[in-house]
Protein backbone atom coordinates (compact mmCIF):
# COMPACT_ATOMS: atom_id res chain seq x y z
CA UNK A 1 0.00 0.00 0.00
CA UNK A 2 2.76 2.41 0.97
CA UNK A 3 4.54 1.69 -2.29
CA UNK A 4 1.40 2.56 -4.28
CA UNK A 5 1.03 5.84 -2.37
CA UNK A 6 4.72 6.53 -3.00
CA UNK A 7 4.27 5.92 -6.73
CA UNK A 8 1.20 8.17 -6.81
CA UNK A 9 3.07 10.95 -4.99
CA UNK A 10 6.01 10.52 -7.43
CA UNK A 11 3.70 10.66 -10.43
CA UNK A 12 1.99 13.73 -8.99
CA UNK A 13 5.35 15.47 -8.53
CA UNK A 14 6.44 14.54 -12.07
CA UNK A 15 3.09 15.75 -13.45
CA UNK A 16 3.39 19.01 -11.49
CA UNK A 17 6.95 19.59 -12.75
CA UNK A 18 5.99 18.78 -16.37
CA UNK A 19 2.91 21.04 -16.11
CA UNK A 20 5.05 23.82 -14.67
CA UNK A 21 7.63 23.46 -17.51
CA UNK A 22 4.86 23.41 -20.15
CA UNK A 23 3.23 26.50 -18.61
CA UNK A 24 6.61 28.26 -18.63
CA UNK A 25 7.15 27.31 -22.30
CA UNK A 26 3.62 28.45 -23.24
CA UNK A 27 3.96 31.73 -21.30
CA UNK A 28 7.56 32.62 -22.19
CA UNK A 29 7.99 30.84 -25.56
CA UNK A 30 9.16 34.05 -27.27
CA UNK A 31 11.98 34.48 -24.72
CA UNK A 32 13.06 30.84 -25.14
CA UNK A 33 12.98 31.15 -28.95
CA UNK A 34 14.88 34.43 -28.68
CA UNK A 35 17.60 32.86 -26.52
CA UNK A 36 17.91 29.88 -28.91
CA UNK A 37 18.16 32.22 -31.91
CA UNK A 38 20.74 34.38 -30.10
CA UNK A 39 22.87 31.31 -29.36
CA UNK A 40 22.54 30.20 -33.00
CA UNK A 41 23.55 33.67 -34.25
CA UNK A 42 26.58 33.81 -31.92
CA UNK A 43 27.70 30.34 -33.02
CA UNK A 44 27.18 30.96 -36.75
CA UNK A 45 28.26 34.63 -36.94
CA UNK A 46 31.98 34.16 -37.77
CA UNK A 47 31.48 31.38 -40.34
CA UNK A 48 28.13 32.11 -42.02
CA UNK A 49 26.60 35.45 -41.04
CA UNK A 50 29.66 37.77 -41.12
CA UNK A 51 30.70 36.80 -44.70
CA UNK A 52 27.11 37.33 -45.93
CA UNK A 53 26.91 40.74 -44.24
CA UNK A 54 30.22 41.68 -45.91
CA UNK A 55 28.87 40.59 -49.33
CA UNK A 56 25.70 42.65 -48.74
CA UNK A 57 27.81 45.68 -47.75
CA UNK A 58 29.93 45.33 -50.90
CA UNK A 59 26.84 45.04 -53.10
CA UNK A 60 25.35 48.11 -51.41
CA UNK A 61 28.59 50.08 -51.94
CA UNK A 62 28.71 49.03 -55.61
CA UNK A 63 25.06 50.05 -56.11
CA UNK A 64 25.70 53.42 -54.46
CA UNK A 65 28.80 53.95 -56.56
CA UNK A 66 26.95 53.04 -59.78
CA UNK A 67 24.12 55.39 -58.84
CA UNK A 68 26.60 58.21 -58.10
CA UNK A 69 28.35 57.64 -61.44
CA UNK A 70 25.06 57.62 -63.35
CA UNK A 71 23.89 60.78 -61.59
CA UNK A 72 27.21 62.56 -62.22
CA UNK A 73 27.37 61.76 -65.93
CA UNK A 74 23.67 62.14 -66.78
CA UNK A 75 24.29 65.47 -68.58
CA UNK A 76 26.94 63.92 -70.85
CA UNK A 77 25.78 62.84 -74.29
CA UNK A 78 25.93 59.05 -74.62
CA UNK A 79 26.99 58.56 -70.98
CA UNK A 80 24.64 55.61 -70.37
CA UNK A 81 25.81 53.99 -73.62
CA UNK A 82 29.43 54.59 -72.58
CA UNK A 83 28.80 52.77 -69.26
CA UNK A 84 27.15 49.88 -71.14
CA UNK A 85 30.14 49.55 -73.50
CA UNK A 86 32.64 49.82 -70.62
CA UNK A 87 30.84 47.07 -68.66
CA UNK A 88 30.43 44.55 -71.52
CA UNK A 89 33.17 45.12 -74.11
CA UNK A 90 36.28 44.17 -72.05
CA UNK A 91 34.96 40.64 -71.49
CA UNK A 92 34.00 40.29 -75.17
CA UNK A 93 37.43 41.51 -76.26
CA UNK A 94 39.07 39.25 -73.62
CA UNK A 95 40.74 42.31 -72.12
CA UNK A 96 40.33 43.09 -68.44
CA UNK A 97 41.51 46.67 -68.18
CA UNK A 98 40.15 49.49 -70.30
CA UNK A 99 42.82 52.21 -70.67
CA UNK A 100 42.20 55.09 -68.19
CA UNK A 101 38.71 53.76 -67.33
CA UNK A 102 39.05 54.18 -63.54
CA UNK A 103 40.47 57.71 -63.87
CA UNK A 104 37.60 58.75 -66.17
CA UNK A 105 34.93 57.33 -63.83
CA UNK A 106 36.54 59.10 -60.83
CA UNK A 107 36.73 62.35 -62.79
CA UNK A 108 33.07 62.21 -63.85
CA UNK A 109 31.99 61.41 -60.28
CA UNK A 110 33.87 64.50 -59.10
CA UNK A 111 31.45 66.59 -61.19
CA UNK A 112 33.91 69.33 -62.22
CA UNK A 113 33.85 68.44 -65.93
CA UNK A 114 35.73 70.55 -68.53
CA UNK A 115 33.76 71.68 -71.60
CA UNK A 116 36.26 69.84 -73.84
CA UNK A 117 35.26 66.55 -72.17
CA UNK A 118 31.60 67.36 -72.93
CA UNK A 119 32.58 67.91 -76.58
CA UNK A 120 34.27 64.48 -76.78
CA UNK A 121 31.08 62.79 -75.58
CA UNK A 122 29.02 64.96 -77.97
CA UNK A 123 30.98 63.99 -81.07
CA UNK A 124 31.07 60.28 -80.07
CA UNK A 125 27.41 60.03 -79.03
CA UNK A 126 26.25 58.13 -82.14
CA UNK A 127 29.31 55.86 -82.07
CA UNK A 128 28.71 54.99 -78.39
CA UNK A 129 25.02 54.32 -79.09
CA UNK A 130 25.86 51.85 -81.89
CA UNK A 131 28.60 50.21 -79.80
CA UNK A 132 26.25 49.80 -76.82
CA UNK A 133 23.60 48.10 -79.01
CA UNK A 134 26.21 45.74 -80.48
CA UNK A 135 27.66 44.95 -77.07
CA UNK A 136 24.23 44.02 -75.69
CA UNK A 137 23.54 41.84 -78.75
CA UNK A 138 26.97 40.13 -78.70
CA UNK A 139 26.73 39.50 -74.95
CA UNK A 140 23.88 37.03 -75.56
CA UNK A 141 25.92 34.89 -77.99
CA UNK A 142 27.69 31.77 -76.73
CA UNK A 143 30.29 31.91 -79.50
CA UNK A 144 31.47 34.84 -81.58
CA UNK A 145 31.91 34.37 -85.31
CA UNK A 146 34.99 35.69 -87.11
CA UNK A 147 32.97 38.69 -88.35
CA UNK A 148 31.68 39.46 -84.86
CA UNK A 149 35.17 39.09 -83.40
CA UNK A 150 36.52 41.61 -85.92
CA UNK A 151 33.70 44.01 -84.94
CA UNK A 152 34.56 43.53 -81.27
CA UNK A 153 38.23 44.22 -81.97
CA UNK A 154 37.33 47.40 -83.86
CA UNK A 155 35.04 48.53 -81.03
CA UNK A 156 37.86 47.91 -78.55
CA UNK A 157 40.18 50.11 -80.61
CA UNK A 158 37.52 52.85 -80.83
CA UNK A 159 36.84 52.71 -77.07
CA UNK A 160 40.58 52.93 -76.34
CA UNK A 161 40.86 55.99 -78.62
CA UNK A 162 37.84 57.67 -76.99
CA UNK A 163 39.25 56.97 -73.53
CA UNK A 164 42.70 58.28 -74.44
CA UNK A 165 41.14 61.45 -75.82
CA UNK A 166 39.00 61.94 -72.69
CA UNK A 167 41.99 61.27 -70.42
CA UNK A 168 44.12 63.74 -72.38
CA UNK A 169 41.53 66.48 -71.76
CA UNK A 170 41.25 65.47 -68.09
CA UNK A 171 45.03 65.83 -67.72
CA UNK A 172 44.93 69.28 -69.40
CA UNK A 173 42.06 70.31 -67.13
CA UNK A 174 43.97 69.17 -64.03
CA UNK A 175 47.08 71.10 -65.17
CA UNK A 176 45.02 74.29 -65.73
CA UNK A 177 43.38 73.98 -62.29
CA UNK A 178 46.80 73.49 -60.68
CA UNK A 179 48.22 76.53 -62.52
CA UNK A 180 45.22 78.69 -61.55
CA UNK A 181 45.44 77.55 -57.93
CA UNK A 182 49.15 78.34 -57.75
CA UNK A 183 48.58 81.69 -59.47
CA UNK A 184 45.95 82.62 -56.87
CA UNK A 185 48.32 81.58 -54.07
CA UNK A 186 51.12 83.73 -55.55
CA UNK A 187 48.81 86.75 -55.85
CA UNK A 188 47.71 86.33 -52.23
CA UNK A 189 51.35 86.10 -51.10
CA UNK A 190 52.29 89.20 -53.08
CA UNK A 191 49.40 91.14 -51.49
CA UNK A 192 50.43 89.92 -48.02
CA UNK A 193 54.08 90.87 -48.75
CA UNK A 194 52.96 94.41 -49.62
CA UNK A 195 50.83 94.68 -46.46
CA UNK A 196 53.70 93.41 -44.27
CA UNK A 197 56.19 95.74 -45.98
CA UNK A 198 53.89 98.75 -45.27
CA UNK A 199 53.52 97.71 -41.63
CA UNK A 200 57.29 97.52 -41.23
CA UNK A 201 57.74 101.16 -42.39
Amino acid sequence: MDSIIGWLIGLAIVFAVVSFIISLIVTYWFIIVGVILLIAVIKNYPTHIAPRIEIMKKRYRVRRQQHAIQQSGKLLAGWQDYLTVISILPALARQYHVPHYEEIITYIKDGDIAKDVYFIFDKNQMMLQDMAKDCLAFKEKNELSAVTQSKVQKMWEELSLINKEIFSEITKHATLIQADYLAESREEREIMDEIIAKRKQ
